[in-house]
């Protein structure tokens, strides 16, 4: 089905958010810190009543960091522990990169800069603060350019050799009529105890306005900055506890206290409902669906992740860098093993054997 948010490829806001991490600071350690770059190790990222805190400083500690701060389904931050090492997912992040952008360059499908100019004009049309919007979260323009440049690399790959005519996105946009979505415009309290729910409903009680009560009264730390608006808007977002409890409260009237998942309790304010509607059909849409039924198809054929798996095992990796040497050498042990077809079962004939789906390897490179 049509995705009125889509653009057809690997969504930028969301390859963006690594890339502040694999760019702006691991990517400095991976790629060679000082080497050309003008950057170098000893340059001072802060100061803590005077205290430097060196760019050395700060790339090891990415490089090692156990948590990270992340959203759960409910929009709600809290910490979660990283799966493995940080520094060694940036690692692999970028080494696949190169292997995508050199099958680009094989194909004759690498994005030139006026693509990728073009790109970001497109993407634009969608968010005309899109740009601004990163560049405030700390990316640079080179950051933004570089990420549009790897989601043009993706698409061109996977949609090598896809036809798509005009007559396939009519026919999709009449069976697939595009819609904004069911969505809602709510405020909350989130309380770690009884007694401060019991607070909150004095206060609310009282007659005072619920914004105000989530301002002086919520737990969660951007309910100040945020006026406590809530900050998933659409219903097919919501949690399954959730969705039914804002479905069935009225506009402006409140829900019941319930349990939040983790811990605590949460009290919303339903400000809006507002219904699905019809999305008006422009150039700029019919080329956003166009996209996706050619991403489609290239998946189906065959998979982004199957054809970086097929170009590891012929490529030539070297990892130079030593605190990451020993676990890519683990990687590279686990994906022959996994390669390595099983041995064949015995069917009762001597020297007969069973046909085997798993892939075998190549040279990994190393």
């Amino acid at each position: 089905m049509y995705d009125a948010k889509g653009d057809g490829g690997p969504n930028l806001r969301n390859r963006l958010l690594p890339v502040i991490v694999a760019v702006g600071g691991l990517g400095l350690l991976l790629i060679g810190c000082g080497k050309g770059s003008g950057v170098s190790s000893s340059q001072v990222v802060a100061t803590v009543n005077g205290d430097p805190i060196t760019l050395q400083q700060y790339i090891d500690h990415l490089e090692h960091k156990q948590s990270v701060l992340a959203l759960d389904p409910n929009g709600r931050e809290g910490q979660m522990r990283v799966a493995g090492q940080l520094g060694f997912q940036g690692l692999e992040d970028l080494i696949n990169d190169k292997l995508t952008q050199q099958m680009a360059k094989d194909l004759g499908v690498f994005p030139t800069p006026k693509d990728v100019d073009d790109e970001i004009k497109f993407q634009s049309q969608t968010n005309a603060q899109l740009v601004e919007q990163l560049q405030d979260v700390g990316l640079s323009l080179d950051d933004i350019r570089y990420s549009i440049l790897m989601e043009l690399c993706e698409r061109n790959v996977i949609t090598y050799g896809i036809k798509v005519t005009d007559q396939d996105v009519s026919d999709s946009l009449k069976a697939n009529p595009p819609m904004t979505p069911d969505s809602v415009e709510m405020d909350w309290i989130y309380v770690h105890s009884v007694d401060s729910e019991k607070q909150v409903d004095q206060y609310l009680a009282a007659g005072n306005l619920f914004a105000n009560a989530a301002m002086r009264f919520s737990e969660d730390p951007e309910a100040r900055a945020t006026s406590g608006r809530f900050p998933v808007t659409e219903m097919d977002q919501l949690s399954t506890e959730l969705k039914p409890l804002v479905q069935k409260t009225p506009e402006l009237k409140a829900t019941d206290w319930i349990p939040y998942p983790g811990g605590g309790f949460a009290k919303f304010y339903i400000s809006k409902k507002i219904k699905a509607a019809p999305i008006v059909i422009t150039p700029h849409l019919r080329e956003m669906v166009k996209r996706q039924i050619a991403m489609q198809r290239g998946e189906a054929a065959t998979s982004l992740n199957a054809k970086l798996a097929d170009r590891f095992k012929i490529a030539k990796v070297v990892v130079d860098y030593k605190p990451l040497q020993s676990l890519w050498t683990k990687a590279q042990q686990q994906l022959a093993q996994e390669s390595t077809p099983a041995p064949a079962a015995e069917t009762g004939t001597a020297g007969s054997t069973a046909g085997s789906a798993a892939p075998t390897t190549g040279s990994t490179g190393g």
